[in-house]
């Protein structure tokens, strides 16, 4: 009990000790706080027994308890249990197991993805008392490579909006101002991640629920290729429902794109009993300078036009990038236009939801697949805003479709606006990182789109790691430090 009371001080006192109970030598970690270091610094620091899991874990709970109630990202806690699991892989660790490469790291799981034992509501009042006896494919995937998952984080109902608002947990608010939203459908989950409440995060998208939060909270998102992360076990659909809904996928969320693809690299490797999937077909993780990649940039466009708060950040990131060696086109543009891009994506949701749609519709979508293809033999990277405006005031009025956003003054319908940038990467089954790249002069974060191939998911991932060193990267919220 003494030993636990003198790890519980010395977390207290700003630093992070091994625990005393092991056999290996307590050395502090050179960091304010442990829990805002990116998740591949931590893994590694557990590998080398440098840091256990244990004590992380209470580093993170004593944040949770401290940040999250003016913040409502994490909605429930296991507290108990993830000690329990944390100190089993203290004692793995004592006996020469390593579980993989998430091997001890605490994890909150957004609230649409099953978690055996642990509420799974995706904010539906239908299912508060679900819970779930089996895990979601891609939690699975998690807890094979060694993750302590230990709560959930908010979403919209049904993860159905760009706000995260329900009416079982409440609402998330943004921690760069909580008048704003975090977006959504992921953003108890980026607002997690951006707060130091959780090592990393798993979420889905679908209209740019990753995407999105990650880009108005200031963190990194990556929606992987479509198929690429197993999709079943996550609602919507309905729990049991064992069916992967056309352009949704699971993917992570992190402080660093190292981070991202510390956590594909877990998401995409089959669990005991699971067979091979596409995730085999991805392209081989071979990283090269930044300035070797052949990089085009769509930043605005006549059917979405880019807020002007916005415009400087991404600029900065197009002089960075020329600064930094990189060749950059921005005039290259794939065969077809943002506004048919974003009536196919249009077209295929309203199929997904109600299960029909124009008769014409699956040969559109073949042929920008093939669009998309032909573009990417010419270049590697399409650089891209996620949205055309920056994080905006909560608004929970209903129906959704009869909101309004501001855009240069301009008021803009709200769905439309927000889903037209995102509309490609969704539609022709892509991957895209979102990758912060700075600040609005209001001083909201800023993040920027990288699109790549069809299955060229580690090139957008290492793109996105090489970009930070020239500009952006993340930065905890002020009062998150």
């Amino acid at each position: 009990m003494a030993t636990r009371r003198r790890l519980l001080q010395s977390i207290g006192a700003g630093s992070l000790l091994l625990a005393s109970r092991s056999r290996h030598p307590a050395r502090a970690l050179a960091t304010d706080d442990p829990a805002l270091r990116p998740a591949h610094e931590l893994a590694g620091l557990i590998r080398r027994r440098e840091i256990s899991c244990e004590a992380l874990l209470e580093r993170y709970l004593q944040r949770i308890q401290r940040f999250n109630p003016a913040l409502n990202a994490v909605v429930w806690l296991d507290p108990d249990g993830a000690r329990q699991r944390a100190r089993a892989a203290d004692r793995a660790l004592d006996r020469g197991e390593y579980r993989g490469p998430l091997h001890g790291l605490p994890m909150t799981v957004k609230d649409t993805f099953a978690v055996a034992g642990m509420p799974t509501t995706s904010g539906n009042p239908l299912y508060r008392q679900h819970r779930p006896g089996n895990n979601a494919l891609a939690v699975q995937r998690l807890l094979a490579a060694g993750a302590v998952i230990m709560g959930r984080s908010n979403v919209p109902i049904d993860a159905g909006d760009w706000q995260s608002f329900n009416g079982i947990y409440g609402t998330t608010n943004n921690p760069w101002d909580p008048s704003l939203t975090p977006g959504g459908s992921s953003g108890g989950a980026a607002v997690a991640v951006a707060t130091g409440l959780t090592a990393l995060e798993l979420g889905s998208d679908f209209g740019g629920s990753i995407r999105i939060p990650a880009h108005f909270s200031g963190i990194y998102g990556h929606k992987p290729s479509y198929g690429v992360v197993p999709y079943r076990g996550h609602i919507p659909p309905p729990p049991g429902v064992a069916v992967m809904p056309e352009m949704a996928v699971a993917g992570p969320l992190a402080r660093s794109a190292l981070d991202l693809q510390l956590a594909m690299q877990a998401l995409t490797t089959p669990a005991a009993g699971e067979d091979r999937d596409v995730a085999a077909r991805l392209s081989p993780a071979a990283p090269r300078p930044l300035r070797d990649y052949r990089v085009a940039v769509w930043l605005d466009d006549p059917h979405a036009p880019l807020d002007a708060a916005l415009r400087p950040p991404l600029r900065q990131t197009v002089a960075a990038l020329r600064g930094a060696g990189v060749t950059v086109d921005e005039d290259a543009r794939p065969a077809v236009s943002l506004a048919e891009i974003h009536g196919v994506y249009g077209d295929l949701v309203r199929r997904v939801l109600r299960g029909h749609g124009p008769a014409d519709l699956d040969r559109r979508r073949d042929a920008l697949r093939d669009t998309m293809a032909a573009f990417f033999a010419n270049h590697d990277i399409l650089l891209m805003p996620v949205a055309p405006v920056a994080a905006f005031p909560h608004d929970h009025s209903l129906p959704m479709a009869q909101r309004r956003l501001s855009v240069n003054g301009v008021d803009t319908q709200y769905i439309p606006a927000l889903t037209a940038w995102i509309s490609l990467a969704s539609a022709a089954r892509l991957p895209a990182t979102s990758a912060p790249v700075g600040f609005t002069d209001a001083g909201l974060p800023a993040g920027i789109q990288i699109v790549g191939p069809y299955l060229g998911d580690w090139a957008t991932l290492d793109f996105a790691a090489q970009l930070a060193g020239v500009v952006g990267g993340y930065t905890a919220p002020p009062d998150h430090r």
